[in-house]
């Protein structure tokens, strides 16, 4: 066939007009760009004019870019001809939309004195765009060009026109009242906190209102605001422009109190209790004390009991004595001596520590001290903290009024509950503000030891009874040193029950008003602080709910190293069981990240987070950052229970952060991470160890830090790593696992662990429980032998095993059934399945209907819930002799135990089963018995309750009743 000539040529000519478009559109184009590059530079250097020319003849080549549009508009407003400027604007806008835009229309409609247009222009931009303030504080000086026509009618005018972190900054004003500071009320959460003035002097400002008086102003917000809601309004109720915002402040404000209560850690701390005059009163005061204090094992105290009058507590004290004589002092007025020497002798015999003070009746809930000490320690020159109490008087941060409490009676049966609920209470509602005052009235008071050398003791000559204006004096002279005290806001003390012995009654001023000139603006200060305002009215509100019977539950903190496998699906199981009992929350921890989360049955809440400049590596595995970030959302989040699940990549320094908050610590043994990095003590070679290093070239590998750079493990770092976590674990409160071999495993390797420690606590698990099988499926011979493997196929987990048994038997006599990953090759007999749910598990094995359960694992495993699952299934097992599965094993009879880990046993023990289906009858009888009772006596429930009972017997306050 010839070729169509006329179409070739056509086909020529439209190639040919193609190539010479794209060329010379492509010529035009580069041309354009020059254009652009030229007005580009003429804008930089300031020839608007110029500019604007070069763009103009940009555009006819390139109408469709938006973005010269709003340069031409920049470059006409800058040469004063803002109609044209906004000609050009309106052009982009028919482009493309942008909140810029609109702000750049709006400036230039202002400009040309079209103010009702502006105004149109800038609220579509703040609309377009509510994060950037620009466009509203734009807005809101719009009227500014016409003040001179205002009447006395117009409103006040204001923006935000700055917010970082916790400062706020802007402007607010009244033309008609220009010489009159405006008023800008501070709302939370719609609450009234505090009336500031926008008295700065803004320059700015004046030139467009004449006789303006300052006009400016700045707002630091109390720290622990997130996620308020806060609003800046003026006195005619109008918002700010951008005054109503949702409050953020930093995590890392509390370091300073981190990095002081490190170096206070170790130090013993005396605390000095008022007696009551009752025997009983005073009785029940030492035991709520005790009680409180005895959550840490990073706190020691010296306990100084002072009696005002005479000894009428000796019996008391006597009992007292005969249980920890080695750090009590008793002190009793000698006849004559007033109060405050009687005060004085006890800070000497405090020797020199730092030394709290508490009145009659101040009684205090769980982690108390710590919290006290840490708000103590918030500044490096502050003098000391102050509990909130209610008293009479200016440095009070309640009245006696705003605390139910205060008219309670302490010997009532309820008495000991309301307190727990209001100290709950107070925390859960606290900020941590942690603000510096010049002084603090409390019944519970927390002196320094270095402001006690330094201030001197209270003035027993002037004040002689008078304890509570002895101790204001003392706080104003130190505040005159620049020695400010800490309202622990976090921390709640009951009222004292007697004046004359309390720093927070105040009978008399007239001594103190006469001592210190500064009196009043001191009481001013306190009076007028934003910090102080913005507590009393988080606290009013929960002191008002600690009234009624309901109980709050504690924050319970569980660490975990991962959030999918075995530990923390058990640990969703332990939090679903406590469900009510505690509150509970999750940290997690990739080594770089740590997140915190509020833990919820279905999808937990991400509260904070925070990614580590450095992350934690193997060796230390430590980080200086990573103890600042915990150790102040501790501080913050009030927990009252850490529980440990794991401590692979969290700093080893944590037991002891929440130890020194006075926080119970519990930490579980789930493997044995803390003895020797490989997890399972399997060695190079793949032998297990025993944690007894074993012979051999192959050098040991960390299992949780796949190439992370490490040292030499066998014979030689293995020691320096169980050194470093048995000196990391020694505040812990408790130990917990879940079989005796694990524990005496860990005992034997750590043998700074103590056995009375040491609680061992099942994993409960709640699925259907076997019942009797169908005969008619059971095995019965003339068929193969069904075996089950469920988890991750590893070489841990058997897997080298499984892979001899298939060789051996090639399908004549086995099949070899996989629940989950598995990267053995194709070969006959084995049936691999894939990952599974959980839940899903009890239908699958119902289906897949095997007759034997393999759970080979090399290494000596502290539970297993996969022994757990096939016995739920009415499945004997199969196990080496390792660990919690040989233990479980023999305890039940429903299994067999090889001796070691060698194919041809496990080939002769199933070859020998597989002709005498009676034993398989007699093991999975013994596997339903076992589902009967032990299995059915294993839910989480029951394990929830052994674990309550153990938060309980550390010194956390639990209402437990009915969890069994």
């Amino acid at each position: 066939m010839k070729p169509d000539a006329k179409g070739g040529a056509r086909s020529l000519r439209r190639w040919f007009r193609r190539g010479f478009s794209a060329f010379w559109f492509g010529r035009a184009r580069g041309t354009a760009e020059a254009l652009v590059a030229s007005a580009d530079a003429a804008r930089d250097s300031g020839d608007p004019a110029k500019a604007a020319t070069l763009y103009r003849v940009a555009l006819a080549r390139l109408p469709d870019r938006d973005d010269l549009h709003v340069q031409l508009g920049n470059m006409l407003k800058d040469a004063g001809q803002f109609r044209e400027a906004v000609e050009a604007y309106a052009g982009a806008l028919a482009l493309r939309v942008t909140a810029d835009t609109h702000l750049q229309l709006g400036r230039a409609f202002r400009l040309a004195g079209e103010v009702a247009r502006a105004r149109v222009a800038l609220v579509e931009a703040s609309r377009l765009d509510p994060e950037d303030t620009v466009a509203v504080i734009e807005l809101a000086k719009l009227p500014l060009q016409t003040a001179q026509h205002a009447s006395s009618a117009v409103r006040g005018q204001g923006a935000v026109e700055h917010r970082d972190g916790e400062c706020v900054t802007g402007f607010a004003f009244n033309a008609a009242e220009p010489g009159k500071p405006l008023e800008i009320e501070v709302l939370i959460n719609g609450d009234r906190l505090k009336c500031i003035l926008a008295d700065i002097p803004r320059p700015d400002l004046t030139a467009l209102c004449p006789g303006l008086v300052g006009g400016g102003f700045r707002l630091c917000l109390p720290p622990g605001l997130d996620g308020a809601t806060v609003e800046l309004q003026m006195t005619d109720g109008a918002t700010l422009a951008g005054g109503a915002f949702c409050a953020t402040t930093s995590a890392r404000r509390h370091l300073q109190a981190y990095a002081m209560q490190r170096a206070m850690e170790g130090r013993e701390i005396a605390v000095v209790l008022v007696l009551d005059s009752s025997s009983a009163v005073a009785r029940a005061d030492i035991e709520a004390l005790l009680q409180a204090t005895a959550t840490s094992s990073e706190l020691r105290t010296k306990l100084i009991l002072v009696e005002p009058d005479e000894a009428k507590n000796s019996a008391v004290v006597v009992d007292l004595f005969e249980e920890r004589s080695h750090n009590i002092v008793h002190l009793v007025a000698h006849p004559g001596e007033a109060a405050v020497a009687l005060a004085n002798r006890a800070i000497l015999a405090a020797q020199g520590k730092d030394l709290v003070w508490l009145a009659p009746g101040a009684r205090v809930g769980p982690s108390w001290l710590g919290g006290l000490r840490a708000a103590a320690y918030a500044r490096a020159e502050a003098a000391g903290a102050g509990a909130v109490s209610a008293a009479e008087g200016p440095f009070a941060l309640l009245a006696p009024a705003d605390d139910p409490l205060a008219a309670a009676d302490p010997s009532s049966a309820s008495h000991a509950a309301a307190i727990l609920r209001a100290s709950r209470l107070v925390r859960h509602a606290s900020g941590a503000h942690l603000p510096d005052l010049p002084a603090v009235q409390s019944s519970c008071f927390y002196y320094r030891a270095d402001a006690l050398a330094e201030i001197g003791f209270f003035e027993a000559e002037v004040f002689h009874a008078d304890i509570g204006a002895a101790h204001l004096d003392w706080c104003l002279r130190a505040f005159l040193r620049g020695r400010p005290v800490v309202l622990d806001d976090r921390t709640y003390a009951s009222p004292a029950r007697a004046a004359g012995s309390d720093p927070a009654m105040l009978p008399d001023w007239r001594d103190l008003t006469l001592r210190h000139a500064e009196f009043d603006g001191a009481a001013d200060r306190f009076a007028s602080n934003i910090v102080v305002s913005d507590v009393r009215r988080r606290l009013v509100g929960a002191l008002r709910s600690a009234a009624s019977a309901e109980s709050t539950a504690p924050r319970a903190l569980f660490v975990v190293s991962t959030l999918t496998g075995g530990t923390p699906l058990t640990n969703r199981d332990l939090m679903g069981g406590l469900e009510g009992i505690v509150e509970p929350w999750l940290l997690h921890c990739d080594g770089r990240t740590l997140r915190l989360f509020r833990a919820f049955p279905e999808n937990d809440r991400l509260e904070d987070s925070y990614t580590l400049a450095n992350p934690i590596a193997f060796a230390p595995h430590r980080s200086s950052e990573y103890d600042e970030i915990v150790w102040t959302w501790l501080l913050r989040r009030h927990f009252e229970i850490v529980h440990i699940r794991h401590l692979a990549w969290h700093g080893l320094a944590l037991p002891r952060l929440a130890s020194g908050l006075g926080i119970p610590v519990v930490l579980s043994f789930h493997d044995f991470y803390a003895v020797c990095p490989t997890v399972k003590l399997i060695d190079g070679e793949g032998r297990h160890c025993g944690g007894l290093c074993t012979d051999g070239s192959t050098p040991c590998e960390p299992d949780l830090w796949p190439g992370a750079a490490h040292p030499p493990l066998k014979h030689r770092f293995v020691h320096q790593w169980r050194a470093n976590f048995a000196h990391a674990l020694l505040p812990c409160s408790a130990f917990v696992t879940t079989s005796a071999s694990a524990r005496d495993l860990l005992i034997r390797s750590l043998p700074q662990l103590e056995v009375a420690r040491f609680a061992l606590i099942p994993h409960g698990r709640d699925f259907p429980l076997a019942q009797a099988r169908d005969p008619s499926l059971a095995y019965a011979g003339g068929r193969k032998l069904r075996l089950l493997t469920i988890g991750n196929l590893t070489p841990a987990k058997g897997r080298d095993l499984i892979e001899a048994l298939l060789e051996a038997d090639r399908g004549a006599q086995f099949e070899v059934h996989v629940l989950g990953e598995c990267d053995l090759p194709e070969r006959p007999g084995l049936h691999r399945h894939g990952p599974f749910r959980r839940d899903d598990l009890p239908a699958l094995l119902n289906e897949l209907n095997a007759d034997i359960g393999l759970v080979l694992s090399i290494w000596p495993e502290t539970w297993c819930h996969a022994l757990t699952e096939m016995w739920a299934a009415g499945l004997p097992a199969v196990t080496l002799d390792f660990g919690a599965t040989a233990e479980r094993v023999r305890g039940s009879g429903a299994g067999w135990v090889l001796e070691r880990p060698d194919p041809q046993l496990l080939l002769d023990l199933l070859s020998t089963l597989v002709g005498a289906p009676e034993r398989l009858s007699e093991a999975a009888e013994a596997a339903r018995a076992w589902c009967r009772g032990e299995g059915a006596r294993l839910t989480t429930a029951a394990m929830a309750a052994r674990y309550g009972e153990l938060y309980v017997e550390i010194g956390a306050k639990l209402d437990i009743a009915g969890t069994r």
